[in-house]
């Protein structure tokens, strides 16, 4: 049976809308379009109005939260139980980051097993920016089934495409550049400007972060693709 996945993007001004299917293991383009709306709860009405008369059994909507709604950490444990590190995860990442976790929901990749233990990326989300993004899709009634954290969610999708190099997301919300080995995030920065700056200052922020993250890192020879 076929499935689809449909992504959404809630800009500032407009919502952006891919929707893919998948068939015995084949991922296919079905549409992408946009539409302009000032306010979040318009955008949402207007995808509930569009889905209706074309919704499908076992649709799976997915939407992401920009770089800068979240505080990240990469944590490292003496064991590698999944159970134990989610239950140690909000004390070990409370002690590294430089706010009280009272306001915040923490969550985390799969750990990744390493001769000492486990290592894990971590982030912090404060709960009152996870009500303003999922409470319009609750109001009307449509399941945000995936609510995921860029940059990750932007590599783990291009993976087949960019397994080394520098990530360049230049969104409404701001711009991210993300340093990707092996199809992973190894290190990121989020710009705080958007796509209203002139794109020949962008262009010369961009190329000039770009250049220090990859000298950070001792990144020689990395391809750099842009969203």
């Amino acid at each position: 049976m076929t499935k689809r996945l449909i992504g959404i993007d809630i800009g500032r001004h407009t919502l952006r809308l891919a929707i893919l299917s998948r068939e015995q293991g084949t991922v296919s383009v079905v549409s992408v379009m946009e539409s302009p709306h000032g306010e979040v709860a318009d955008q949402v009405a207007w995808l509930q109005e569009y889905l209706k008369d074309d919704s499908h059994i076992g649709d799976r909507l997915a939407a992401c939260l920009p770089s800068s709604a979240a505080l990240m950490r990469r944590l490292a444990f003496p064991f590698s139980d999944r159970r134990k590190i989610a239950a140690a995860l909000p004390f070990e990442l409370a002690a590294q980051l430089p706010v009280a976790l009272d306001d915040y929901t923490t969550v985390m990749q799969p750990p990744v097993r390493t001769a000492d233990g486990a290592t894990v990326v971590a982030a912090a989300v404060k709960r009152a920016l996870l009500t303003e993004m999922l409470t319009p899709f609750d109001a009307l009634g449509i399941p945000l089934h995936i609510l995921d954290l860029a940059p990750h969610a932007y590599v783990a999708g291009l993976k087949g495409f960019l397994a080394d190099g520098i990530l360049v997301s230049a969104m409404e919300q701001g711009t991210s550049l993300t340093l990707v080995r092996a199809g992973e995030v190894f290190d990121y920065r989020h710009l705080p400007f958007g796509v209203e700056m002139p794109v020949a200052d962008q262009a010369r922020a961009i190329h000039r972060e770009a250049m220090a993250l990859g000298h950070a890192r001792q990144l020689e020879g990395t391809m750099t693709l842009q969203l």
